[in-house]
């Protein structure tokens, strides 16, 4: 299970490249695709989500929009699906996805959010070409649900809510792009993300899928929200995850403000590294205080997150079910500060909490204000578990052999 997420973490990390209507397998030790040459095609502010296996259907990793340059002809459209089956890492991509009839979607689309739900993609927000607005591309809120296709009808991207060009009177999240998204049963969360004025947003939501209806959710008086090194609130481009369980979301990550709020200097493009978790019950956030003696913890980029299940005996001997949170995240090094990009390295590294399968019970102490013993100071360790560094001719691994 670990080697498998890790493989998947340097797919995530390869350029993407798309390809015809057919199966194609990797190649170029999983940095192209084949398709007779060696030159990939780039995208990025894209997302690749992996939707779970099921009767039917194996494991896949879905690619959905994005763009290939600045230019607002470089949007990707929805319209062009691409999956990688995770058993045999094939690669197919449709063109005939649609939206269905009467809805207001915009299939060109960068820096949306997706997660997995009933077997297909759920996708939040980004941003949207709509020339009939603007000139260039702005924020959305749409809510979209891909209905899978079959042998003899196209997927069909099915609209769960409308896009609003504001926030109609705070009922509803104003359009935003890189916005943390989980889903959890019927329920999707979102928090943050950046907005049309470019403004690092904190706000919590939650959409009903079934009803179609959003919550916002404040912070009780005196409440924390995830903020970033500067001490300004609000994040976009964190990766989010909702607990086992359901009564708890996991934030880390994300890019924040470069300098204190106000300053005429700052901009949203300060790289972060904190954990974050938020009790549904209380709506409130706490910061999680990793342990990391043992090991840097450098800002990343991206992130992704995983609850990976354990299993161990009591002792009675009885099987006690648990789960370790795994974090992979990605960014870039270089020794010497004047560097030019084209000189940057690639890092990816994977670390995860080290509690014999017992994360999910430490988060209630974060919110216990009553109890000394569980304090919110109190530390949960983490250990890495592969290091990986890449340059142009092949990539450096590192792996700790006794989490493996």
């Amino acid at each position: 299970m670990i080697l498998t997420f890790i493989l998947i973490i340097i797919k995530i990390t390869s350029i993407v490249q798309l390809a015809n209507s057919e199966s194609r397998p990797w190649c170029l030790g999983g940095v192209g695709l084949c398709r007779g040459k060696d030159i990939s095609s780039e995208q990025y502010s894209h997302t690749m989500t992996i939707v779970p296996r099921s009767i039917v259907s194996a494991p896949k990793a879905f690619v959905l929009g994005g763009q290939r340059s600045t230019a607002t002809s470089s949007y990707v459209s929805l319209s062009s699906i691409t999956t990688v089956n995770l058993e045999d890492m094939t690669l197919m991509t449709t063109t005939k996805a649609s939206f269905s009839s009467g809805d207001a979607a915009r299939p060109q689309r960068s820096g949306h959010s997706a997660v997995a739900y009933q077997g297909s993609i759920l996708v939040f927000g980004g941003v949207v070409v709509n020339r009939t607005e603007s000139k260039n591309p702005v924020a959305t809120n749409e809510v979209i649900w891909l209905e899978q296709g079959s042998a003899f009808s196209p997927p069909i991207w099915r609209v769960l809510f409308n896009r609003t060009r504001g926030g109609v009177n705070g009922t509803v999240p104003v359009p935003r792009q890189n916005a943390a998204a989980a889903v959890f049963s019927n329920t999707l969360w979102i928090f943050g993300g950046i907005d049309n004025d470019t403004q690092i947003l904190n706000d919590t939501w939650s959409f009903d899928i079934q009803r179609r209806k959003w919550t916002r959710h404040f912070p009780s008086v005196g409440g924390r929200v995830p903020r970033d090194s500067n001490s300004n609130t609000g994040l976009h481009k964190s990766a989010m995850i909702a607990t086992l369980d359901g009564r708890y979301l996991l934030l880390y990550g994300g890019w924040g403000l470069s300098s204190p709020n106000g300053s005429s200097t700052a901009e949203p493009a300060e790289p972060q590294n904190k954990l974050w978790a938020f009790e549904v019950a209380s709506r409130n956030w706490e910061l999680v205080d990793m342990d990391l003696s043992d090991m840097d913890n450098p800002v990343s980029n991206d992130a992704t997150l995983l609850l990976l299940e354990t299993q161990s005996f009591d002792s009675d001997g009885n099987i006690k079910n648990g789960a370790e949170l795994v974090v992979a995240s990605t960014g870039f090094w270089t020794p010497r500060s004047e560097a030019k990009p084209s000189s940057y390295k690639m890092w990816v590294t994977v670390k995860s909490s080290i509690t014999s399968g017992a994360f999910l019970e430490l988060l209630p102490a974060l919110f216990n204000d009553t109890d000394p013993s569980n304090s919110k100071s109190s530390k949960i360790p983490f250990s890495n578990w592969a290091i990986f560094i890449s340059n142009k001719t092949s990539t450096v691994l590192q792996v700790n052999a006794n989490n493996t």
